[in-house]
């Protein structure tokens, strides 16, 4: 009987080295896809593509960590250490971000948002949604991608946008052969000392992108 109860830890010893192993390249993985941005995509083009998946495994270590804390506590150490690698990278994925009811005096409050054509240029009322949520925002510097405006009064219109933003000066970068604003940017500040910035910026994104 004895012998038998020694057969079976043996085999249970076994199992649960067979699952740490199959964690342990999970957190390979996980690793890698957390760090594949740093890889070339010509050298590397499947490594590089494992970024894409970082979430899923992130998920499967999650799940690992659930299961050793039932089974041995102890083999939880090997997806925390994986954890701790990427951390900085679970913190830009998943941030955790405090915020203050004070905020420091002369800061500025900037909103990047991609309009996605003002949701069709369409009015609500007489009113566009993401405009009017633009306004409220009550932000010193805007910069919005896919920027666009209708010549037909029915829609939103570029007189329509600058009523409504006239409190903050436009900066229009866009060449002449493109549609109209296709990169603004709306400072309600002296935007002199951030134009070597935003200069800066529009030369190393798409013309109809805006830095985020």
């Amino acid at each position: 009987m004895q012998a038998k109860d020694n057969k079976m830890e043996h085999i249970g010893k076994i199992v649960a080295y067979l699952i740490l192993a199959i964690n342990a390249f999970f957190v390979g993985t996980l690793i890698l896809s957390a760090y594949s941005p740093y890889l070339n995509p010509k050298l590397n083009p499947l490594s590089s593509g494992l970024g894409l998946a970082f979430p899923l495994f992130l998920v499967i270590n999650i799940a690992f960590i659930i299961f050793w804390v039932f089974i041995n506590y102890r083999y939880a150490l090997v997806p925390l250490i994986g954890f701790l690698v990427c951390f900085p990278q679970i913190r830009t994925y998943i941030p955790f971000n405090s915020t203050t009811k004070t905020i420091p005096e002369g800061s500025i409050k900037i909103l990047s948002y991609n309009v996605m054509n003002f949701s069709n240029l369409e009015k609500k009322d007489g009113k566009n949604p993401i405009l009017s949520y633009l306004v409220n925002s009550k932000a010193d510097i805007i910069c919005l991608q896919e920027y666009n405006a209708a010549q037909n009064k029915k829609y939103l219109t570029e007189a329509d946008i600058k009523k409504a933003l006239k409190h903050i000066p436009i900066i229009p970068f866009a060449d002449k052969t493109e549609a109209t604003y296709s990169l603004p940017v709306f400072l309600n500040i002296p935007y002199f000392q951030y134009l070597p910035l935003i200069m800066k910026v529009h030369t190393m994104v798409p013309s109809n992108m805006c830095w985020q």
